[in-house]
């Protein structure tokens, strides 16, 4: 290859170097007709010509850039590198400028058209004058401007040209990804440039010690069959094949491959390609250990490649000549072909040239490890922040947790302690709350007993001493002794209260409405007046406390006695309801009606107090023939 700087090149990439001076002897043989043509012409009218139009012409106007293109096809072929460098330079910018004006449209993608061109026949004449820096730059912008236009023959020809531009600076990843680029872009329908791809990828594969992946894509090229359309492309994959073989020992194959590979070389004898047949030749010879018959062809290579210039190739036979000569013994030779392979390769690159290529190798590889340092380095620092910020957030929550725990298990222990003491505070006021009921209940019999009870047995008593010691028709009219019957009946009453007040089987709001209904039916029995009783509930099962069942029921007889007592009224009705929160009692008459004054009875003020004890409501409305008596307030 045209890249190679180093003296110690090994014998796998010889023929390759030779590779890179293709195009130019394409185009020399293909050109024939054109170097008479350019022979006859004058290049420098042309070039006057080229610069009137690239002042005077008009955007979209291409007839200067075909020009242009042609003087550097006829400045190639005469070998006149910086003259075609220099008019491809002018076509590139007059190319640009133009494109640049034009709106999207058929004339923009003719100009398109020709400075692809131009970026591709620039891209090689500087590759052929070591100027790769500036080679692979003008391979891009082709590979880029193809892409833009749609124009994938031509992208894929750009990826062909950077593959092998980045494999003269020993980039072989970044030449190996361009070949296969190269392949994915070239339309499978054209077989001669499929198989140019197929050639370009094996070649670079082989490079980077992949054989079998090489030697099946050759193979793929061979078989389509572009022997007699493209028969250089089908010598490039045949010489691959031989090589591989040959190096593998399987002389059979390689002897096949060699046979079809002078087929190919009969379609298409150029100089380079005589060279590179001769050297194949020698190749096989010396593997059958034939060192004499091999010096024959090298000899013969040597020549050819001394007559065309190829210093490249001089140097593959050069370091082939050197172990000929040292198996044949001729030690002085060998040194001396050994010698020449070396200078060659200083011919061929030049010492500048040398050395600007492996300052743009080195630059190149550089920029590589500067950029790969830093994504490791960025990397790095992206993992180390988030292990710190983890580190951190574990930490935080570590001693949240910590401190958490530990203020549960605090927590725990006084709200143990506290429950134990609100255990016991509850106990205490149960303890107390129970005494204190019982006490209220023995107070409340004891009073009710004395109030209620005891009066009437001292008046049962007296009434019984008046009889015994009165004489007949002494008795005053209050004694008799239907009197004291009626007063052992109503103590007998009394005392059923008594016993119904305290009574735990009565605590329910179905056991206060029979009382009331027991109570107050027996009250009206025999009375003037007619009793209307409506008693009410929700759900005769609810419990009631007993204190709230006392007040109620007592607050209903006395309202139904003083009705029936003093109002004279004919009728008196009696209202309890009871609901699920609330209850409600009315008793109403359509008496005589009274005056509520603050001198007012004694049991009307009982009531009031009872209902205000349960925090509930009392109000009296009475007037001539409507008076009601109305409590209220929540259970």
């Amino acid at each position: 290859m045209l890249c190679q700087a180093h003296p110690s090149l090994t014998a796998k990439c010889d023929l390759r170097m030779m590779r890179l001076l293709r195009p130019f002897s394409i185009a020399c043989f293909c050109g024939g007709v054109l170097a008479a043509s350019a022979q006859r012409t004058n290049t420098d009218s042309l070039l006057l010509v080229v610069g009137v139009w690239q002042q005077d012409h008009a955007a979209g106007d291409t007839t200067g850039l075909v020009q242009m293109n042609r003087l550097a096809v006829i400045f190639s072929m005469r070998l006149e590198i910086e003259r075609q460098v220099d008019v491809l330079r002018r076509a590139v910018a007059v190319a640009e400028a133009d494109r640049a004006k034009l709106s999207p449209g058929k004339a923009r993608d003719r100009v398109g058209k020709h400075l692809i061109d131009s970026y591709g026949l620039l891209g090689d004449a500087l590759t052929y004058q070591g100027d790769l820096e500036a080679a692979m730059y003008n391979s891009e912008r082709m590979y880029s401007t193809a892409l833009e236009t749609g124009d994938s023959v031509q992208a894929a020809g750009a990826c062909q040209h950077l593959s092998l531009q980045c494999a003269m600076i020993e980039d072989n990843q970044r030449a190996l990804a361009w070949a296969r680029r190269c392949l994915a872009l070239t339309p499978k329908d054209g077989t001669v440039p499929l198989a140019q791809a197929y050639s370009e990828l094996a070649q670079q594969l082989y490079r980077a010690d992949a054989p079998d992946s090489a030697l099946l894509l050759w193979r793929k090229a061979i078989a389509l069959q572009v022997e007699d359309r493209a028969p250089i492309t089908a010598f490039d994959a045949h010489d691959g094949c031989f090589r591989i073989h040959l190096e593998a020992g399987d002389m059979d194959s390689a002897a096949f491959h060699l046979l079809r590979a002078r087929d190919a070389f009969g379609g298409e004898p150029s100089g380079i390609n005589t060279s590179r047949m001769q050297l194949m030749e020698a190749r096989y010879l010396m593997a059958l250990d034939r060192p004499e018959d091999a010096l024959r062809y090298l000899q013969r290579a040597d020549s050819f490649a001394v007559a065309h210039g190829l210093h490249a190739g001089r140097y593959a036979i050069a370091q082939l000549l050197s172990t000929v000569y040292h198996r044949l013994g001729d030690l002085r030779a060998s040194r001396m072909a050994a010698d020449t392979a070396l200078a060659e390769v200083k011919l061929h690159l030049g010492i500048d040239e040398a050395r600007r290529t492996a300052a743009f190798q080195e630059r190149i590889t550089m920029m590589a490890e500067q950029e790969a340092a830093a994504a490791a380095l960025t990397a790095q620092r992206r993992v180390l922040i988030i292990a710190s910020i983890a580190c951190v957030v574990l930490l935080i929550a570590g001693v949240l947790l910590f401190l958490a725990v530990r203020r549960g298990k605090r927590y725990a222990a006084e709200l143990a302690r506290t429950n134990r003491q609100l255990v016991g505070t509850q106990e205490q006021l149960v303890r107390t709350e129970r005494e204190r009921e019982a006490e209220a209940v023995r107070t409340r019999i004891a009073r009710d007993i004395h109030d209620e009870l005891g009066g009437n047995l001292t008046k049962l008593a007296l009434m019984g001493d008046m009889l015994r010691t009165a004489q007949e028709g002494t008795l005053p009219e209050e004694v008799s002794l239907e009197l004291m019957s009626a007063e052992a009946r109503s103590l007998k009453e009394g005392l059923n209260d008594v016993v119904w007040a305290v009574d735990p089987g009565a605590d329910t709001v179905g056991g206060l409405l029979d009382q009331i209904r027991d109570r107050i039916t027996r009250m009206f029995a025999g009375a003037p007046a007619q009793l209307h009783l409506d008693l009410n509930a929700a759900r005769l099962d609810r419990p009631l406390r007993p204190d709230v069942r006392r007040a109620v029921y007592l607050v209903v007889r006395e309202a139904a006695h003083n009705a029936l007592k003093h109002s004279s009224a004919t009728r008196i009705s009696v209202l309890v309801s009871i609901t699920e929160g609330a209850y409600r009692i009315q008793v109403t008459d359509n008496g005589v009606g009274f005056s509520l004054s603050p001198a007012q009875g004694h049991g009307l003020r009982n009531m009031q107090e009872r209902i205000s004890a349960l925090g509930g409501t009392f109000s009296i409305e009475s007037a001539q023939g409507a008076t009601s008596v109305l409590a209220r307030g929540a259970l």
